[in-house]
């Protein structure tokens, strides 16, 4: 009977070993042809937030290589970081975005935290860092606080060149997005929704003070512009659609 119980235990180890190989195997995209992954940015500093906050920003990325990019998982350091990312294939050439949330309860001091990556590249995983400090005592939690009572999103614009505003904000239709100082520059304008894939694009070779764009076939939720104006570094600037 001894000997039997030896043997089914390590049946059941040698089981649970081979679920552990495939679950990862397929994680890492072992069957797929790989390609390669250009981020805009691989480390983000919010800054300075009250504790409690909530900050999210995109992290844009390329499929730099000559395959269709997919991604499989991303994590984050701990449960502050709460990464969203596109489910579909990415082609040759084509866009995308990590969207990550950081949220600040029951932190306080300097922030440094990880966000990893895994895709049909080589390597299997790539790492980018959110970073900020939090400000204030943790807040005290009251355990009869309703659990759907947040404290409000930060949407912290990354330092630019240039100032951009989006009206109405949140909109349900068409909005305008405006760029001050950018007259005559050439501006790319791509449109990402909550998790992360582009669902729109605009190339304009000569700005024109503000642009109208549509959002009536937008789901509602929140979405993210990111800019690019002239020769000057990318950034991003969100707004909300409602319905």
């Amino acid at each position: 009977m001894k000997r039997q119980l030896i043997l089914s235990s390590a049946l059941a180890l040698l089981m649970t070993g081979i679920g552990y190989s495939q679950d990862f195997s397929t994680e890492i995209n072992l069957d797929l042809p790989t390609t390669t992954i250009s981020f805009d940015e691989k480390e983000y500093n919010f800054g300075q937030v009250e504790a409690g906050d909530i900050v999210q920003h995109i992290y844009r990325f390329t499929n730099s290589g000559n395959e269709p990019l997919v991604l499989t998982n991303a994590k984050g350091s701990c449960g502050c970081t709460v990464p969203s990312w596109p489910k579909e294939p990415i082609p040759p050439g084509g866009t995308g975005a990590i969207v990550v949330e950081f949220d600040s309860k029951g932190k306080s001091g300097p922030q440094t935290k990880q966000v990893t990556i895994t895709a049909n590249t080589d390597p299997a995983q790539s790492i980018f860092y959110i970073k900020g400090e939090v400000i204030g005592d943790p807040p005290t939690v009251v355990e009869n606080t309703p659990k759907s009572a947040r404290p409000a999103v930060k949407f912290p614009v990354k330092k630019a060149t240039y100032e951009a505003s989006v009206y109405p904000n949140p909109t349900i239709d068409d909005f305008w997005l405006k760029v001050a100082d950018a007259d005559g520059l050439a501006t790319s304008v791509e449109v990402y929704n909550g998790t992360g894939q582009l669902v729109d694009k605009k190339e304009v070779s000569a700005w024109e003070g503000q642009l109208q764009m549509d959002a009536r076939s937008f789901a509602a939720g929140t979405y993210w512009l990111s800019l690019k104006v002239g020769d000057a570094e990318r950034f991003s600037v969100p707004f909300v659609v409602g319905k």
